[in-house]
């Protein structure tokens, strides 16, 4: 199961409405999770059949929901826009397959941020097979420039600013030396070339 921890504050805001603590544990448990609240931090154990509820947000919807203050899913405008990502034949025998999104009008806070990290990580650990059959990364489109190109390199090809680090590294490197290289490296170490998404300017966003 997966286990999502929130500040019981944070999700009334997200629930736009106030209940006392006891309202939120009852209504939970009866949508089918195991919740506990320990000071202000809510634990919720939440089935592997539910991956809407795997983020505070999603708690959030379906506590909405249940509680009839805003039932029904929220209608998004979505459409075929005309951003493009290259995938170059050097990626068909490494992680052939990927997909992207833009999404506009929405403002994050350092605790939304936050939140969405976390939601990320659940969605390896689980769906993801601890990033095996896929890995998902969010970018800032006002500091890239599309389009972006996904393609493999080798392993000491390029050098760049891994996330959380302020010394350029290759892609070798960072499996060596990046925590989250070192945890889920082994996935692509024995490969002759390492996946990259790049931008136009050549920056690079992620090694997925």
């Amino acid at each position: 199961m997966t286990v999502v921890r929130t500040d019981i504050n944070f999700l009334m805001r997200l629930l736009k409405t106030r209940l006392n603590s006891e309202k939120i544990l009852e209504a939970l448990e009866q949508i089918g999770t195991d919740p506990e609240l320990l000071d202000n931090e809510l634990v919720v154990e939440i089935y592997p059949n539910r991956p809407d509820m795997y983020s505070p947000e999603g708690i959030a919807r379906a506590l909405r929901a249940y509680l009839e203050i805003s039932p029904g899913l929220p209608r998004f405008n979505v459409r075929n826009g005309d951003l493009k990502i290259i995938v170059k034949k050097s990626v068909l025998n490494i992680r052939p397959y990927i997909a992207g999104a833009v999404v506009r009008d929405v403002s994050l806070d350092e605790e939304a941020l936050e939140s969405i990290m976390r939601l990320q990580e659940a969605l390896h650990d689980s769906y993801g097979r601890k990033r095996r059959r896929v890995a998902i990364g969010i970018h800032d489109l006002d500091k890239v420039t599309p389009p972006f190109t996904y393609r493999g390199i080798s392993p000491d090809g390029v050098r760049f600013v891994p996330l959380g680090f302020d010394v350029e590294m290759t892609p070798r490197e960072i499996l060596e030396k990046h925590p989250k290289g070192v945890e889920y490296g082994h996935i692509i170490k024995d490969k002759d070339a390492y996946p990259l998404i790049i931008d136009r300017r050549g920056n690079v966003l992620s090694m997925p």
